[in-house]
């Protein structure tokens, strides 16, 4: 251990090299007057730092003579060393040291005292060669001991070992060495700001806030405590709080660049998007020179490219996709091996339908070492259709150690677990095969969830899976939906191992926004209204979007009031119109499950209704939450959620007889089909067949004799289709590239036997080639002759409608039938051929067909399926017979008033669950968690035996599994 050092502080300290030597022979024995005094450190003080600021009072009025040739001189020797401490050479020595006192020296300072000990401290004045007074003091400096470090450590060096911990992500051991010193010095400020931050990082919001708070108190000008104390209070919601302590940060440190991001963040999360800008701005253009000369190089560099990513960010959300690519693209062009950069531009690509272009990006960034870059790769992968590459991508990530912060291994455990084909395999055995997959492996994580460690989950870019492709599989899906539903349920609420703390990107996330009619007629007498929401993603678009702003505002408003929560929609978004045409109550909220979840709660629904249940992540992570005491699906995704707090699903009486097998909720059947849908008036034919042919035969260099079947694919790209298209013989398919069943392969080979001229079409989008070319592929394999296979691009919903009109033969898909493409249809006067089974996805077209009081385009096998296509588009005359038919029966499917009922009766039936005394009284969840009814769980044939503490679970809520019904 080295010897103290002293050092003159301003005009009171020297620097002396200490030698420490024997203790004065004290002249003075006693005195009593206090002509010299230690006024620091006090007697038997404890010291949390190796040096030390001597600080004495001299007072030479007492002296009737005064001061004449005086000097102070300071004596400083070890009084106790501890067994354990071995001291270097010369380093117990005493330590002597005399000043002129003519210069009024009052404070001294001395470094490199050693941890542990305990030092005695003598100051005496001589004047004019008498010494005439003396003070003493003994105090001891505090020390650390920690496992595997042989000898003491100072508090700093405690701390910087801590720091490091820390840095590693071994907050526990950390938060142990910080809890010690203070422990020690309860006062200790840096201490407390570490734990702080620890505390803040495990999500313990109100203890770090305390500690915090008490930092700042104890050093007001210590920027980098404001800063961190503002960080935690953003967390806690409390954001004006947390700008005054950032602006603090920076009134203290104009180059306190870390607050003024932060500050940019706190702007921005209260819609001051201008301000936000400002602060990113000034940071992203700082130059790096300046940077480097106030920050570590490493930090410098972290912070630019931190502003530049939230500014680029920003820009995306103000200003639209188009800038924010330029914008990465400039940060790219400073930074070309930055993965993060990489990652975002993905990120971007992707959110733009480019997935070929993204997959690239998120290569770059994997590359370069980025995890998350790696991860929305093997993601992208699956969404091109790469299935195997992407499960293989997973293992080899789950092979190798993951060093992040996030813990991310369970969440790529179950990300793998739920990887599914986009286009589908070759045959129902394939399919099965993957199905099968997905269920093993969901069921191995239930049966293991003791095993799992903590996750953390990005609540605004969720990269888990709902499943969806699962509806096109032609197979009863409850049992793999429920077990996929009840993993996600453990995983977030039940057991909380998936926090929702980690942000993939910098997620900049619009306020939630509420628009009410001000001139709403209320009952000013009479029983509170039932309160019913509508929980959706698509509200303003889509199928489901249009068919539900037709019905809610059918319905009766003195006895329901009805909330309409859109998600992925902002106060930006132009609704006065929507509103007064839909509701008299639009949430628009971002998609941001905890925004979500918690809005919602705040409403405190009676009923809440998803409309599109699995289409969209947000909704559906959001629909484990009980946030009210009924929780129904419609049809708009036709197939059971499998979520586990759904206690309804809302379908038609069209159902199959065998429906109760296919659900994990209990189904409540509507009369007719539950839609309330103007038809528009018939269109008026400004094109004719012999226009539409004379183009397709141009741009295909096509046979002027051929038949013209078509198959439709529903885009998400739109784009002008420059052709005039009119007469042709065709066959219409309402479908998605990733939803065409193998099956229909077998159909397709069939139909070019039968009918030797035919040409089929298909719509597909540019933005997904690689899955045409695996349809494609599949489909060749099956025996579809590729010559005879052809794809239109980017078709928009007008042109999909003019097509239909020239069609002669319109078949909806197998095994998965979408209502928009067939009411669209219908509408035109367009016959259809449908071919339903068991599921009600196959069955929507056929459900129409009853609605209108039709049988004679409902095949009952797949022969007569390909048998009625083909005489729909040769046979003119029965061709313009059921043109008719569905001319005349169409006003049936239009302004259906028996849906709005039977929607009204549903919520009647919900009061009467809620309220069987008839007294409406509020909803209030007690907690996220919440399930309210017995009924949550309907009859689920999933073997929970190994699910360790479920029947524990099920026990104390009053709840009894059944085993012989299953999603």
């Amino acid at each position: 251990m080295a010897a103290p050092v002293w050092v003159l502080c301003c005009s009171v300290c020297v620097a002396i090299v200490a030698a420490l030597s024997p203790g004065f022979n004290d002249p003075m024995p006693y005195y009593t007057l206090p002509l010299l005094e230690i006024l620091h450190p006090q007697n038997d003080m404890m010291m949390a730092d190796t040096e030390l600021q001597v600080e004495i009072e001299v007072r030479s009025e007492l002296l009737s003579s005064g001061l004449r040739r005086s000097r102070v001189c300071i004596v400083m020797q070890p009084a106790y060393v501890p067994p354990d401490v071995v001291l270097d050479s010369g380093a117990g020595e005493v330590d002597e040291s005399c000043f002129d006192q003519s210069l009024n020296y009052t404070t001294f300072h001395v470094a490199g005292l050693v941890p542990g000990l305990s030092y005695a401290l003598t100051v005496g004045l001589e004047n004019d060669g008498n010494m005439v007074a003396l003070s003493t003091r003994t105090f001891s400096v505090g020390s650390i001991l920690l496992p595997g470090v042989d000898d003491r450590l100072s508090v700093a060096d405690a701390l910087e070992a801590g720091a490091e911990l820390h840095k590693a992500q071994e907050r526990e051991t950390a938060s142990g060495i910080y809890r010690y010193v203070l422990a020690i010095f309860p006062d200790h400020g840096p201490a407390q700001h570490l734990l702080g931050l620890a505390l803040y990082q495990d999500g313990k919001l109100h203890e770090a806030l305390s500690l915090l708070y008490r930092a700042v108190q104890s050093n007001e000008s210590e920027e980098n405590f404001h800063n961190s104390l503002g960080i935690c209070l953003k967390s806690l919601g409390r954001i004006n709080e947390a700008i005054k302590h950032y602006r603090r940060a920076i009134e203290l440190n104009p180059m306190q660049v870390q607050a003024a991001v932060n500050l940019g963040d706190a702007m921005q999360s209260k819609g001051k998007w201008e301000e936000a800008f400002k602060e990113y701005s000034k940071v992203a253009n700082t130059p790096m020179s300046l940077l480097y000369s106030q920050l570590e190089p490493t930090k410098a560099e972290h912070v630019a490219k931190d502003a530049t990513g939230r500014l680029c960010e920003l820009i995306r959300v103000t200003d639209g996709w188009y800038r924010a690519d330029r914008c990465l693209n400039e940060a790219l062009e400073r930074w070309p091996d930055e993965p993060v950069f990489h990652n975002d531009r993905g990120n971007l690509l992707a959110n733009a339908g480019q997935f070929e272009t993204a997959l690239n990006e998120y290569q770059r960034s994997s590359e370069l070492g980025l995890l998350a870059g790696t991860l929305n790769l093997a993601e992208t992968l699956e969404a091109l259709g790469e299935t195997q590459k992407s499960i293989d991508l997973y293992d080899q990530v789950l092979g190798s150690e993951i060093f992040d912060r996030f813990h991310p291994r369970t969440r790529i455990m179950v990300m793998k677990a739920t990887v599914l084909p986009r286009v589908l395999p070759s045959s129902q055995k394939e399919i099965d095969a993957y199905r099968d997959r997905f269920e093993r492996e969901v069921e191995a994580l239930l049966h293991n969830l003791d095993s799992l460690e903590t996750t953390e989950v990005d609540p605004n870019r969720i990269s888990l899976s709902t499943a969806i492709t699962l509806t096109a599989h032609n197979r009863n899906n409850r049992e793999l939906k429920a077990a996929m539903g009840q993993l996600y349920w453990q995983l977030l609420y039940r057991r909380q191992l998936m926090l929702e703390d980690y942000v993939a990107s910098y997620g900049i996330i619009p306020l939630p926004y509420t628009q009410q009619i001000e001139d709403v007629k209320r009952p000013e007498i009479g029983p509170q209204r039932l309160r019913v929401g509508f929980v959706s993603r698509y509200i303003f678009n889509s199928a489901v979007g249009l068919y539900m702003s037709e019905l809610i505002p059918k319905f009766n408003r003195d006895k329901y009031e009805i909330v309409v929560f859109a998600i992925g929609q902002s106060k930006s978004m132009k609704v006065a119109k929507e509103i007064d045409a839909v509701t008299e109550t639009i949430v628009a909220l971002p998609k941001d499950m905890r925004i979500v979840r918690e809005e919602i709660r705040a409403w405190k629904m009676d009923v809440l209704i998803y409309p599109e249940l699995g289409m969209d992540k947000t909704t559906y992570f959001v629909s484990l939450a009980r946030l009210a005491p009924v929780q129904a699906v419609w049809w708009g995704n036709a197939d059971t959620s499998g979520v586990p707090t759904m206690d309804y699903y809302l379908t038609s009486e069209h159902e199959h007889k065998t429906a109760n097998s296919h659900y994990s909720e209990a189904i409540y059947e509507f009369k007719g089909m539950g839609i309330y849908h103007k038809l528009p008036a018939l269109p008026k034919r400004d094109i004719n067949r012999g226009q539409v042919r004379k183009a397709i035969e141009e741009r295909f260099d096509i046979s002027p004799d051929f038949h013209f079947y078509l198959a439709i694919e529903v885009c998400t790209q739109l784009y002008r289709f420059e052709y005039s298209l009119s007469h042709l013989v065709c066959v219409f398919f309402n479908q998605s590239i990733i939803h065409i069943h193998p099956d229909f392969d077998a159909a397709v080979a069939k139909l070019f036997e039968k009918d030797k001229k035919a040409r089929l079409f298909l719509l597909s989008t540019s933005s997904r080639k690689i899955w045409k070319s695996q349809l494609q592929a599949r489909m060749e394999s099956a025996g579809v002759d590729p010559d005879r296979l052809h794809f239109l691009t980017d078709v928009d919903q007008k042109q999909e409608s003019m097509l239909m009109r020239a069609a002669d033969a319109v078949i909806a898909s197998l095994h998965l039938t979408r209502p928009r493409a067939s009411l669209q249809a219908f509408a035109a006067g367009v016959p259809v051929v449908t071919f339903p089974n068991e599921l009600w996805a196959s069955r929507i077209t056929f459900g129409f067909y009853q609605q209108m009081g039709i049988n004679d385009l409902i095949a009952a096998s797949l022969d007569e399926y390909v048998a009625l296509a083909v005489k729909l588009a040769t046979d003119s005359a029965f061709h313009k017979e059921m043109v008719q038919l569905i001319k005349r029966n169409r006003s049936k499917l239009s302004e259906d008033e028996e849906a709005v009922r039977e929607w009204e009766k549903f919520f009647d039936f919900a009061a009467d669950q809620i309220f069987p005394s008839g007294e409406l009284e509020s909803f209030i969840p007690k907690s996220e968690s919440d399930w309210g009814s017995p009924q949550q769980l309907k009859e689920i044939q999933i073997d929970w035996s190994e699910a360790k503490g479920l029947e524990e679970w099920n026990q104390a809520e009053g709840w009894r599994l059944r085993a012989d019904e299953d999603e």
